[in-house]
């Protein structure tokens, strides 16, 4: 029996040491992609090209005031800014009524409701970019911090023909926990969906930022934009976006702008499963309950079962799987611009996985204070809705 034990917790901890070793390879991939494609415009800017920023916004008064003013003070390379308020209850519409008197290339369009079959944010995005003019389109979330304006935008109006740039911000934490969950989630998303994926022309995975990427405008219409099969009522629309693209032919050029555009993001583990739960909620559609549940059981064993096989066994083959679990966590938070320390409480920060699946499962998902769920009704056409209200 004892023999049984043994030969079953080696084979355990073989698994585990290739799981982790996935993860880490898949890191190390990723961070080689940064490095190699650089942090600037890799093609030349053309005379005369403008940039549209386009925002989509929900009680975002506070980054917006802070955003705004550096963005529209920048250079010619900025034909404009236009801000869709995606049904403020805060100051958002009454500050973007003030900036428009005060800036002339700032636009912004207020919307109180999406119609049926699309997603809030997705349709905020397409109203926007209806208004929009630039030959290429930069999208921003309200609370970005960007160090460089002139650079970004230098980057974003060398967009070629039939391609996105996907920007790679540095995510931004004030506290321990936010810092530690970001190294989790850093480390398992260059793991498992790894740049290096993204940029192969053969592998189908595509992804990008939703806080920062450009396109042009008339490569933006000819996909559909956000109004797109599959994109209009995703939960996750900068996903879906990159994916529809990818399918069509479009290549995703990744820039390291973490110098550059910063991203305020959760302090709280309960932030950060709300992410989670956003993102596994189209991978979960359509699965069984069962299956639903033995994925979080899977996650759940490989986020913890290292740790267990560690103490049941002194040998170097038992301690491997947690040293490389540990191992990218710390790399995780070196992207990010933290302490490799931040990979012990990752240990803990961890949890954010299994709450957010355990809230997709539930369909308990919300974002903005909004319920969020994935809408696959045929929407209105946006130009026979009423018209908005503008600014500017």
């Amino acid at each position: 029996m004892g023999l049984l034990l043994e030969a079953a917790s080696t084979l355990l901890a073989m698994l585990l040491l290739l799981f982790w070793l996935r993860v880490i390879v898949g890191v190390v991939l990723s961070v080689r992609v940064l490095r190699a494609l650089g942090a600037g415009a890799s093609g030349p800017v053309g005379r005369g090209v403008g940039v549209s920023i386009v925002i989509a916004a929900r009680d975002e008064e506070h980054n917006l005031a802070r955003l705004l003013p550096r963005l529209l003070s920048s250079s010619s390379l900025l034909y404009e800014v236009v801000v869709a308020d995606d049904g403020s209850s805060d100051g958002t519409p009454v500050l973007l009524e003030a900036l428009a008197g005060r800036y002339g290339r700032l636009k912004w369009v207020r919307i109180d409701h999406a119609p049926g079959g699309w997603a809030p944010k997705s349709y905020a995005l397409y109203r926007a970019v209806l208004e929009a003019r630039g030959d290429v389109i930069l999208f921003l979330d309200a609370d970005v911090e960007v160090g460089d304006v002139e650079a970004l935008l230098s980057t974003a109006a060398s967009t070629g023909p039939g391609e996105i740039i996907a920007f790679v911000p540095r995510f931004l934490c004030r506290g321990l926990v936010c810092k530690s969950c970001e190294a989790v989630v850093t480390a398992v998303a260059y793991g498992f969906y790894g740049l290096h994926r993204v940029v192969d022309d053969r592998d189908p995975l595509a992804w990008m930022y939703g806080c920062c990427w450009s396109i042009r405008r008339s490569d933006y219409w000819s996909l559909g934009g956000h109004g797109s099969e599959g994109v209009r009522g995703s939960p996750v629309e900068d996903r879906a976006f990159a994916s529809h693209a990818k399918r069509k032919g479009y290549r995703i050029r990744i820039v390291d702008a973490r110098g550059t555009v910063g991203v305020w993001t959760y302090e709280s583990i309960r932030g950060h499963a709300s992410l989670a739960a956003r993102l596994a909620l189209e991978p979960l559609e359509g699965k069984k309950t069962l299956a639903k549940y033995a994925y979080l059981a899977a996650v759940s064993l490989a986020l913890y079962l290292p740790l267990v096989v560690a103490v049941s066994s002194p040998s170097p083959l038992h301690a491997a799987p947690l040293a490389l679990q540990a191992a990218a966590y710390a790399v995780g938070a070196v992207i990010e611009g933290y302490s490799p320390a931040y990979a012990i409480p990752a240990f803990y920060a961890q949890a954010l996985l299994p709450l957010g699946l355990i809230q997709a499962i539930a369909g308990r998902v919300s974002w903005k204070g909004r319920p969020v769920g994935i809408s696959g009704s045929p929407p209105g056409s946006p130009e026979q809705q009423n018209a908005p209200r503008r600014g500017g």
